[in-house]
């Protein structure tokens, strides 16, 4: 009698902690680096063989700032990059429950108010004048890595991109919009499989 009563309490154990992971919500969060990450496009200015051939580029900007694209002869102001977990700050900019629901045809975050003031408030001391790098995770795992930009800047991103000031109020919630690259495109993020699986599960 005892093992049958024993063998019910432990199946009902396992029941319930099932249930408990099936019901748990992955979290979604934007965290700031923790410093400037390099990013792996491009040559560094101090390794370049014909320096000759860039030389206005680098008399028009910092050496230290910018990488080359020799293929297209071409400036990187801020380019892809990857992180590690210890690159993160300790928290994050915008928590799990201020991001409410993403749109992947437009490619547009939905989070509450709060958001605007902490991403027009940004330190930009780590930003180089070329952006301050952000990355969105899930269970802190890094997802989209990317640049948060003032629209008024000439020196765009190679890759994702969010302008503090283009968003769109609409009562308690704020819309902002995640571009790719120097011509401002719309990435279709449905192709990050994880990204649109997880995103998709929540029903924002």
């Amino acid at each position: 009698m005892k093992l049958n009563n024993f063998i019910i309490f432990i199946s009902f154990f396992l029941f319930i902690s099932c249930e408990k992971n099936e019901n748990k919500k992955s979290k979604v969060e934007i965290y700031l680096t923790n410093k400037r990450i390099e990013s792996y496009e491009g040559v560094k200015t101090k390794n370049l063989n014909d320096t000759l051939k860039y030389k206005e580029l680098l008399d028009r900007f910092s050496q230290f700032s910018i990488k080359i694209d020799t293929v297209h002869n071409d400036i990187i102001f801020a380019g892809a990059f990857d992180i590690k977990n210890m690159d993160l700050e300790d928290h994050p900019l915008i928590s799990d429950d201020e991001i409410l629901k993403f749109n992947f045809d437009t490619s547009k975050i939905v989070m509450k108010k709060s958001a605007i003031n902490k991403i027009t408030n940004l330190n930009w001391k780590m930003g180089n004048s070329f952006g301050r790098q952000f990355v969105l995770c899930i269970d802190k795992k890094p997802v989209i890595c990317g640049y948060f930009y003032n629209s008024s800047s000439s020196f765009l991103s190679n890759t994702y991109q969010i302008f503090i000031d283009d968003y769109k109020l609409i009562n308690s919630e704020v819309e902002y919009k995640i571009y790719f690259g120097k011509d401002l495109k719309t990435p279709n993020l449905k192709n990050s499989n994880e990204f649109y699986k997880l995103i998709s599960e929540r029903n924002l």
